[in-house]
């Protein structure tokens, strides 16, 4: 399916890129036979089948190819962002599923700002708690309680975390005479190390696929933009799907609350008041319909559609 939708010679990204190739590139191989790339870190995971569903029917919509390629990219920047989000989440004592509070267009100083920037706070430090989690699970072990019982405890310390976490013991500190000073060392240059590296990789992931925007004073916070809700659109509906209902797939597949259906079924109540959530949901209305994604037909009913999706069903 992939193949046959991006990966012909005669598309035009294609021809594009052979142009710029050098002379003597033999092109009249697939290189992409019979070679091993990549790995999972599991073998099953629900994240890897949403993701799975999502590229299939955006791959089999009856869309230029640089349509289909964005789709592909945004949906698949989401889902790895949840993916790191949720497997952090399941090694943290207070297990909580993710959430991703969207102020679908509102300004800067209303409720939902301020509860998206609380999110968007919330799920960039997640991959720091989670590590502390990790790391911290170490003293748990019976090898680190007979360390920390020892007198030769520091030297005990740094052998059970090189072994266990590869770390670098050239980086140990002169003058540390006990398994807790060892590990406090420890920590904190994980620490350092995951702010120079990991912690900027979700930041940069939702600015990339448009789900996040930035102020001056108004700090950062999850907002959508045109391009990510016409992905969400075609990852999510078949051909037509009732407004309620999308955003109650939203919610299911991404983690996005907007509406205050969403909001009760996140948070277990209402963070705030229902006509901010109702408000919110409205905006996004209006902003589908700009897009020529939503058609109201009465005052109680709204489609969401998928123009490619009944171009293909016509």
């Amino acid at each position: 399916m992939l193949s046959q939708k991006l990966l012909q010679r005669n598309t035009a990204l294609n021809r594009l890129v052979t142009f710029f190739l050098p002379s003597a590139y033999r092109t009249e191989q697939n290189e992409l036979q019979n070679i091993d790339i990549g790995y999972l870190p599991y073998k099953a995971r629900q994240r890897y089948e949403l993701l799975a569903e999502d590229w299939c029917r955006v791959l089999k919509l009856t869309s230029s190819e640089e349509v289909v390629l964005d789709a592909l990219v945004r949906i698949t920047g989401l889902h790895l962002s949840l993916y790191l989000l949720e497997e952090g989440s399941e090694r943290s004592d207070a297990y909580e599923m993710p959430r991703i509070v969207l102020n679908v267009g509102g300004h800067s100083n209303n409720h939902m700002h301020e509860l998206s920037r609380v999110s968007y706070d919330a799920n960039r430090n997640h991959p720091l708690r989670a590590l502390r989690q990790y790391l911290t699970g170490v003293k748990e072990t019976s090898e680190w309680a007979a360390a920390q019982s020892s007198l030769n405890g520091a030297e005990l310390a740094k052998e059970i975390l090189g072994r266990r976490f590869a770390w670098d013991m050239k980086e140990i500190g002169p003058r540390i005479t006990s398994a807790e000073k060892m590990f406090e060392q420890f920590l904190t240059q994980a620490e350092n190390r995951h702010s120079q590296h990991f912690s900027k990789v979700l930041p940069v992931w939702w600015k990339a696929i448009g789900l996040s925007a930035a102020r001056t004073r108004a700090g950062t916070w999850y907002t959508p933009s045109d391009h990510l809700l016409k992905t969400l659109v075609l990852s999510t509906v078949p051909r037509r799907l009732e407004f309620s209902e999308f955003l109650q797939a939203l919610y299911r597949r991404y983690r996005l609350v907007i509406g205050p259906t969403e909001a009760e079924e996140s948070y277990g109540k209402l963070p705030r008041d229902h006509q901010s959530f109702s408000e919110n949901a409205q905006r996004l209305e209006v902003r589908l319909r700009s897009l020529g994604l939503l058609q109201r037909l009465s005052d109680d009913c709204a489609y969401v559609k998928n123009p490619f999706a009944e171009a293909s069903h016509a």
